[in-house]
C-alpha cells in the first residue's frame, strides 16, 4: 500500500515537473495566436520564404557534417587498431564545451581579410588587393554550418560509441560465421544496429541548430531565430515574434515525433555486452589517415581555439581585465553546477 501510495506521489511529481516545462511553450502557442496578421503577412511576402530556406539549409549541412564527423570518429574508435585509441576517446569530446559563436568569431579572425592567414599570404606572395586571389569566404551558410558542426558532432560521436561498444558480439560473430568479413559485418550488422543511437543524437544536432541565434546573427545568415529577435525587438512585437517562434517549435516537433518513430521498437544496446571485438585491422597508411582524421576534430575544434584564446588574452589583456573575469568564471562555474544539478534531478524524476 505504502509502495503504491509512493509511486502515485512520484507520477505526481513527474506530471507536474513536465507540466512546468511545457508551460513556457503553451505561453508562447498563445501568444502566437494573437499575433498581428498585417506584420506576419508581411513578412511572409518580403523575408520569411528566405528566413525558412536559410533554416532548412543550414540544419540540413550542419547534420550532414555533424553525421559523418561523429558516426566515423565513433567507428573508427571503437571498431578499429588506431594508435592513440585511449587518448582520442576522451579527446574527441572536448569540441563540446566550446560555444559555436566563440568559434566562429575565432576563425573568422584568423581566415578573415584582414586576419594573420590572408595578411601573410598577401606579403608572401606580394598580392596588393583581394582582386588578385581568391580566398573563401567563411562567413556564410557554408560556414556557419561548419562551426556548428565542429562543436556539435560530439554529441553524435558520444552516442554512436557508445551504441557499438554496447553491442551484442555474438551477433557480430554470427555474421561472421554466415561468411561475412570484418568490414561486412560492421556495415550490415553493427552499423544498422547503432541506426536509433545515431538517429537520437542527430535530433539533439538538429534541435541545437534550429536553436541557435549567436552564431548565425555573427555571420550575417538570417534564419528563423534572427527573425524572431528582429521582429521582437525591431518591430516591437512580441505576438509576431511568438508565431515565429511556434513556426520553430513545430519544426523541433516534427523532428522529435519523426526520430521516435524511425526508432519505434528497436533496440540497440545489449543487456550482455561482451567487450571482445574482433576490430578491422588497418594497413600502416589507414591508420594515419584515420588518426589524422580525428586529430582534425580534436585540433580544430577544440585545440586551435583554445590556443587562438590564450594569444589573444596576453596580447590584449592586462592584469586587471583578466583578474577581473575570476569572479566571473566563478559566477559560469556556479550557473553549470545548478544548472547540471537541475537537469539530473529532473532526468532522473522524468526517467
Amino acid at each position: 500500500m505504502i509502495a503504491l501510495y509512493n509511486n502515485k506521489i512520484w507520477k505526481l511529481f513527474s506530471y507536474v515537473t513536465a507540466l512546468l516545462l511545457i508551460l513556457p511553450m503553451l505561453v508562447m502557442l498563445l501568444g502566437g495566436v494573437s499575433a498581428s496578421t498585417q506584420l506576419f503577412l508581411h513578412l511572409w511576402q518580403t523575408v520569411l520564404p528566405t528566413y525558412l530556406e536559410n533554416t532548412l539549409l543550414l540544419a540540413f549541412w550542419v547534420v550532414l557534417l555533424a553525421l559523418l564527423f561523429g558516426v566515423l570518429s565513433a567507428a573508427i574508435i571503437t571498431q578499429t587498431n588506431i594508435v592513440c585509441k585511449q587518448q582520442l576517446r576522451w579527446l574527441l569530446l572536448l569540441p563540446l564545451a566550446m560555444p559555436a559563436y566563440l568559434v566562429a568569431y575565432l576563425y573568422t579572425d584568423l581566415f578573415d581579410y584582414a586576419g594573420p592567414v590572408q595578411r601573410n599570404l598577401r606579403a608572401w606572395f606580394n598580392w596588393q588587393s583581394p582582386n588578385e586571389y581568391w580566398f573563401f569566404d567563411i562567413r556564410t551558410l557554408p560556414g556557419a554550418a561548419l562551426m556548428l558542426a565542429l562543436v556539435l558532432f560530439p554529441y553524435i560521436y558520444m552516442l554512436t560509441r557508445g551504441a557499438f561498444e554496447q553491442q551484442d558480439q555474438n551477433i557480430i560473430r554470427a555474421s561472421r560465421l554466415l561468411g561475412l568479413t570484418v568490414k561486412q559485418s560492421f556495415f550490415k550488422v553493427a552499423l544498422p544496429l547503432a541506426r536509433p543511437a545515431i538517429a537520437v543524437s542527430a535530433s539533439l544536432v538538429l534541435m541545437e541548430t534550429l536553436a541557435d541565434f549567436a552564431t548565425v546573427q555573427y555571420f550575417a545568415v538570417n534564419t528563423l531565430t534572427t527573425a524572431i529577435y528582429d521582429t521582437w525587438l525591431g518591430y516591437g512585437d512580441l505576438g509576431a515574434a511568438n508565431a515565429l517562434a511556434s513556426i520553430l517549435m513545430l519544426l523541433i516537433l516534427f523532428v522529435v515525433l519523426a526520430e521516435q518513430r524511425s526508432r519505434a521498437g528497436l533496440r540497440h544496446q545489449s543487456a550482455r555486452p561482451n567487450l571482445k571485438r574482433e576490430l578491422i585491422h588497418l594497413s600502416f597508411g589507414q591508420q594515419i589517415l584515420a588518426s589524422l582524421f580525428c586529430w582534425s576534430l580534436v585540433v580544430f575544434g577544440f585545440l586551435l581555439p583554445i590556443v587562438l584564446l590564450i594569444i589573444m588574452a596576453v596580447q590584449y589583456s592586462d592584469i586587471t581585465q583578466l583578474s577581473a573575469l575570476v569572479s566571473t568564471g566563478g559566477n559560469s562555474l556556479k550557473v553549470s553546477v545548478f544548472a547540471a544539478t537541475i537537469a539530473v534531478f529532473i532526468a532522473l524524476l522524468l526517467g
